[in-house]
């Protein structure tokens, strides 16, 4: 749980800023006093801590840590008094003019790392409290680097690193260029903080100093190397964990600016300018190729070994020393399995649709690219761009499926898997084509002859026990309900329904050309080279056909809009988070 409180302008608060909270949770009490008991006392036996801290002058973190077995997101009763809980002790009492809170919370997984999240924008506590829509996406984003000859040298460098969210232990990289091989020991440079104890006495300052070797040895190698090229620079997972880090290090220093590129929270590539001279730029490997490096390694380049592993769990400052050798030996392996991953991901591409992966920042933009280049044809199948209003419109019938949740029993059971379900449906099913028309007053028209996006008046029968069409209620909850409603739906699924004992009535919408699809050839040369590949036992090429295929069709659904983060000074930052649209904000320096 966690509370980010943005207090400024000390001052006395008025009565009514200081009751909202107060009658939201009576209102809460009040409404159901038998749940509400019983979710307060589970909640309070199985708090393990509530603490807060000062982030910096004018922002409070607050946080409840769980006993163990941890709530889970079912458990939205108690969770939500747990904020509430939050928000009286830590921001009731604040003697400000203005404040704001942030609502997140941490998700524990199995596996070694955990997931922090955000619950939708900043809350103005002086405001009746409302709980924001939550719009999880996970959109991508294009690079607009034309594409070209590639170069005979291209220099792509390997990073990888153990950070924890403030220090750092190890660090290293490897350069790497087009054709080398990584089978024969090539030069990888390490950073470890401990050989560093002679000098530094905590363990903050010997992380800060390998930091600042690092980026110093990087710089100098990778200019006096490649000093009239590009530099692109991998870190997997850069956008989510180590791109912060970096972030942070390069605003700290007054002789580098910095260039970002944001989309919805995440960081996909940072540029560091010396003067107006290019350094280098950060990227994500994980955008490109969405798998974990060790599943990556043993897929595309099985003869640099498998990743390994060390126990992230006993590791502490106090026995970093005795492991010196098994951490550098682990991060030594990371960084040569990226180097070949991204060497093969460049060859392929490069060698099959003379691309460089260079070019494009996320494998849907990828995927994009080769589709445009090789095989749409504009004048068969011109695809439009929505105006704003056509999109916020067609929008309305984007809902999501089922995430109905079943108890895990059952006997005499079948598991089905359906090959290639979506390359399936973008190679055999007509699409939408040409510029939409819009139509009032479709009530007399025959469902069969429409085919686009249709607001429709709909019944649903009580005797049908798995509804098909979902609606959206006013909280934006997603829900497949029987009775009558209102929503918006593409005219196919309309139809479907309709065959299943649904009463429609259509009332207005965007009527499409329905054509074949634009994607039959892209899908049935990238598939049958798939089979072919998987026949010659070639494991890299299959999953590279793979992913490319899945990847194409969510783009033509990505959403124009998104969240935008923007790097600020202190002035600024106050301007921005007194908006609506304002979320949250992470310092990053004094400046």
């Amino acid at each position: 749980m966690v509370l980010n409180g943005i207090c400024l302008r000390s001052s006395n608060a008025t009565d009514k800023e200081r009751r909202v909270l107060y009658y939201s949770q009576q209102r809460c009490s009040t409404s159901s006093a038998e749940t509400y008991n019983g979710s307060w006392y589970s909640l309070q036996s199985n708090i393990s801590s509530v603490g807060s801290k000062t982030v910096y002058p004018g922002s409070i973190y607050a946080s409840t840590s769980f006993k163990e077995p941890h709530y889970r997101a079912i458990d939205f009763e108690v969770l939500t008094l747990a904020f509430i809980q939050l928000i009286e002790m830590y921001a009731y009492y604040l003697e400000c003019d203005y404040l704001k809170i942030t609502i997140g919370y941490t998700m524990i997984l199995p596996s070694s790392s955990d997931l922090s999240f955000t619950l939708g924008k900043a809350i103005p506590l002086c405001d009746p409290l409302e709980l924001p829509n939550i719009n999880i996406e996970d959109n991508v984003i294009d690079s607009e680097i034309d594409s070209g000859k590639l170069p005979d040298v291209k220099s792509l460098i390997s990073v990888k690193s153990r950070t924890p969210i403030k220090v750092t232990t190890i660090k290293g990289y490897l350069v790497v260029k087009s054709g080398d091989d990584l089978t024969s020991k090539p030069s990888i440079h390490t950073f470890f903080s401990e050989d560093h104890i002679p000098f530094y006495h905590t363990f903050e300052e010997r992380s800060e100093r390998i930091l600042h070797d690092f980026f110093y040895n990087l710089e100098v190698s990778v200019l006096n190397i490649y000093s009239t090229r590009l530099r692109t620079i991998y870190f997997h997972n850069f956008s989510r964990f180590d791109g912060i880090i970096i972030l942070r290090y390069f605003a700290d220093r007054h002789k580098y600016k910095i260039r970002t590129l944001f989309r919805n929270h995440k960081l996909y590539e940072l540029k560091i300018y010396l003067g107006d001279k290019l350094l280098f730029r950060f990227r994500d490997s994980c955008t490109l190729l969405p798998s974990s490096l060790a599943t990556l390694g043993k897929t595309l380049c099985p003869e640099l070994g498998s990743k390994g592993s060390i126990p992230h769990e006993d590791l502490k400052v106090s026995n970093l020393q005795v492991s010196r050798e098994e951490l550098i030996n682990y991060l030594r392996q990371d960084i040569l399995l990226l180097g070949g991953v991204m060497l093969k991901a460049q060859e392929v591409n490069w060698s099959k649709y003379h691309i460089d992966i260079e070019e494009v920042m996320t494998l849907s933009s990828l995927s994009l690219k080769i589709f445009r280049m090789h095989y749409l044809d504009d004048k068969t199948f011109p695809i439009h761009i929505p105006t704003q209003n056509q999109d916020t419109f067609i929008r309305r019938a984007f809902y999501g499926g089922h995430v109905d949740v079943y108890k895990p029993y059952g006997e005499n059971l079948y598991y089905y898997d359906v090959n290639s379900l979506y390359p399936y449906i973008m190679k055999s099913y007509p699409m939408p084509c040409g510029v939409p028309v819009w139509r009032n007053n479709l009530e007399s028209v025959e469902l069969d002859s429409l085919f686009g996006f249709i607001e429709a008046y709909v019944v649903c029968p009580t005797n049908i026990s798995r509804p098909f069409l979902p609606y959206k209620d006013q909280y934006g909850t997603l829900i497949f309900p029987t009775g009558k409603f209102i929503g918006v739906f593409y005219s196919e699924e309309l139809k479907f329904a309709r065959d299943l004992g649904y009463e429609i009535i259509p009332l207005r919408g965007y009527l499409f050309e329905k054509k074949s699809s634009p994607f039959e050839s892209f899908i049935s040369h990238l598939y049958e080279s798939r089979l072919d590949a998987k026949k010659r036992g070639d494991e890299a090429m299959t999953f590279i056909y793979k992913i490319l295929m899945n990847s194409l069709y969510g783009r033509f659904g990505m959403n124009p809009e998104s969240t935008v983060t923007e790097i600020c000074d202190q002035k600024r930052y106050e301007e921005l988070m007194k908006k609506d649209t304002f979320q949250s904000a992470e310092k990053l320096t004094d400046h």
